[in-house]
């Protein structure tokens, strides 16, 4: 009974101290506050690593670089220490930034900013720039960024210009010189704005696109850019979706090498941004001239003549994991409008339904047609059926 008892305790004390050592417990440390500074100590024994006389205004904490790392403040100056107390990045920078790539950081001195590798302690660009920012909000553009460095967009506090530059742990590569009034980057592919003109580079700094537009803005899903001139702009239908259209000025599109498919030749665009990633079906682009509206296919094919007051944009608002043409229900009809009547119309816009009710409905593969509160019901081929 004896040795079970002292077995048992063995066990329980190994086991504790296992798992006190692999949930950190055992060789924690923290930081401590005496007299208004801060020092460091072992959470668990009450060791002083480092006696208080770092300076932060709040406490210091580990994870904000890594779990190992801590910035710390020290007469007005910023560095990194680890969890001995040992001094990683000397402290003799103005301000200490994360980019969350690997052991780079951004360091400032004099209003100007640098990266730096945590592992050399060298700084791997000059400290010139006036910002390093994430682009888009976030730091890489492509799918290869984290194996082959990643992008951060600079800017330069006089002129408020602003470049692009790659970086890895060694080196810093300007791909973007700082003369543009903006960049935004989808992809592969980077827009920018010059005084008030748009084009357009890809991440090797190759351009795609002259900076002549007005406008421009890239569908990744469709590979396809569109493009404004003066006048035109962009209207939301509504905060809670990417559903948009585009009125005012001139419209065109792009392919993704930026061949022109389609002039610039209408002032009303409405793509469809919510279809369905995945769908195989053919794509179509709403396009509106001088109060008419039809459609194009991406190849710039009329396929739906611009002479209708209206073709409905929600009739496709179920349709999305469906691979049937943009703006038509699941039958493949168009409901438009012509003259304050509605009808409905197929691909080849030939006309389905007569366009000469006040609405149209469609109800469990019935289409309901109103005139003047009467109501008539279509099957999908257009033909009259009996009440």
């Amino acid at each position: 009974m004896k040795l079970l008892t002292t077995v048992a305790f063995i066990c329980l004390f190994t086991l504790s101290a296992f798992y006190s050592t692999a949930f950190g417990q055992a060789n924690s440390v923290t930081f401590f506050q005496k007299n208004g500074l801060w020092g460091l100590r072992h959470d668990t024994k009450g060791k002083i690593i480092v006696k208080p006389k770092y300076s932060n205004k709040e406490k210091p904490w580990f994870g904000g670089f890594s779990d190992d790392l801590a910035v710390v403040e020290k007469n007005g100056k910023f560095g990194l220490i680890d969890k001995t107390g040992k001094e990683i990045v000397p402290i003799q920078f103005d301000a200490i930034n994360n980019v969350h790539f690997g052991n780079i950081i951004q360091v400032s001195k004099n209003n100007k900013w640098a990266l730096l590798n945590i592992s050399t302690q060298k700084e791997i660009s000059t400290m010139t720039y006036q910002s390093f920012e994430y682009v888009n909000g976030f730091c890489s553009i492509d799918s290869d960024a984290y194996e082959n460095g990643f992008f951060l967009k600079t800017k330069n506090g006089e002129s408020g210009k602003c470049g692009l530059v790659k970086v890895n742990e060694s080196s810093v590569n300007e791909i973007l010189p700082i003369e543009y009034n903006e960049i935004i980057a989808i992809g592969n592919i980077i827009m920018v704005r010059q005084n008030d003109k748009w084009g357009c580079f890809d991440c090797n700094n190759n351009p795609i696109i002259p900076i002549k537009y007005s406008y421009i803005e890239f569908y990744p899903r469709l590979d396809l850019f569109l493009v404004g001139s003066e006048g035109g702009k962009k209207v939301k239908n509504s905060e809670w979706s990417d559903d948009r259209y585009y009125s005012g000025g001139n419209w065109g599109f792009l392919n993704k090498t930026g061949k022109e498919f389609v002039a610039l030749q209408y002032d009303y665009v409405r793509p469809k941004p919510d279809r369905k990633k995945e769908s195989e079906g053919p794509e179509l682009v709403k396009v509106g001239k001088n109060n008419k509206f039809g459609l194009v296919d991406l190849n710039g094919k009329v396929i739906i003549q611009l002479k209708y007051d209206e073709i409905d944009d929600n009739i496709y608002s179920f349709n999305d994991f469906m691979d049937i043409l943009p703006y038509s229900d699941e039958n493949g009809l168009f409901k438009v409008k012509l003259n304050g009547k509605w009808g409905m119309i197929n691909s080849d816009d030939k006309t389905i339904i007569p366009i000469f009710y006040d609405k149209i409905e469609y109800l469990s593969e019935i289409y309901e047609a109103t005139l003047n509160d009467e109501i008539t019901n279509f099957d999908k081929t257009g033909k009259k059926l009996e009440k």
